[in-house]
């Protein structure tokens, strides 16, 4: 199933956004849809030697990849680094993902602004289980 979800940052974000679970838990592929019809696709996976979660997202305008560590508290948090693509733009990132009991996922990004010395929403949104 699919849950559209929409960007406070921008309405290019507007998408819709499903997930499956694969090789026993420690693989989670994503895939996005904008309303435009451009695709997103991502991985989400855990590296037993560094424990942690290692998540990568590509697209024609953007990558990602990020280091994350599950919380006590069903969170997951990450950091790492993105890259815009038109602009050749590398800055901090950062992410949570919030499970519920139904395992749906909230997740929010959030990019480091070196002009404004600020993090700001990159997006956000809810992902449910396919």
């Amino acid at each position: 199933s699919t849950l559209s979800s929409s960007s406070a940052a921008s309405d290019v974000y507007k998408r819709q956004t499903e997930y499956t679970v694969d090789s026993s838990g420690c693989i989670i592929l994503e895939k996005f849809k904008y309303e435009s019809g451009e695709t997103f696709s991502g991985t989400l996976s855990f590296d037993k030697d560094l424990n942690k979660w290692q998540h990568f997202w590509v697209s024609n305008k953007i990558t990602f990849e990020l280091l994350g560590a599950a919380n006590t508290d069903d969170t997951i948090t990450f950091n790492g680094k993105v890259k815009i693509k038109a602009s050749g733009e590398v800055s901090p990132m950062r992410g949570t993902w919030i499970v519920s009991k139904n395992n749906n996922i909230e997740h929010v990004y959030e990019i480091y602004n070196n002009k404004t010395d600020s993090w700001g929403e990159f997006f956000s949104g809810k992902s449910k289980r396919h």
